[in-house]
């Protein structure tokens, strides 16, 4: 998660939520990237993130899905990235949360460890609008599986773009 927050730049945005039995916000809501807010949410991934029991991975989408239609400032791309080890707690079916998610964000799943739903991960990044689902067999790989993740959402130069062709007659 370090990686992630190392890999954004001053116009970009993130928020951590926890998650068990119930969401919580970590970051206290989006936070720009700018040097200081890197630092806090460097800060909270290593001291206040816990296993604490449960894993509602719903509660945790809501949440996110809550935040990104709270920003004043909606960027043509945004994700939630749902990150798991745990087991959800009642197979829900998110169908109906997944389609109030907002236009232009994907949601991506990783599946870490041998202890995951990944069948209910894997449809949760069908229903994503593109996203995906990875799974990580070993804490050493959950940097490069975000890098794939990311990767996609900074390769985008443009979206819904408009050409007009027009041809010369004399050829």
């Amino acid at each position: 998660m370090v990686y992630i927050v190392e890999q954004l730049n001053h116009l970009d945005r993130m928020a951590i939520i926890s998650f068990n039995i119930s969401a919580v916000d970590r970051s206290h809501g989006l936070k720009r990237m700018n040097e200081q807010n890197q630092q806090i949410l460097k800060d909270t991934v290593n001291n206040d993130i816990h296993s604490q029991g449960g894993t509602y991975i719903g509660s945790g989408i809501q949440l996110g899905i809550d935040l990104l239609r709270q920003r004043q400032t909606k960027n043509p791309l945004g994700a939630i990235l749902v990150l798991t080890d745990g087991q959800d707690n009642d197979h829900h079916d998110y169908t109906s949360l997944m389609e109030t998610l907002p236009e232009g964000v994907q949601l991506h799943s990783f599946g870490y460890g041998s202890d995951h739903t990944a069948n209910v991960l894997v449809k949760l990044a069908e229903q994503g609008n593109g996203g995906t689902f990875t799974y990580i067999d070993e804490q050493r790989a959950i940097g490069s599986a975000f890098a794939m993740a990311l990767g996609g959402l900074f390769t985008c130069v443009a979206k819904e773009i408009a050409v007009n062709i027009e041809f010369n007659d004399e050829y």
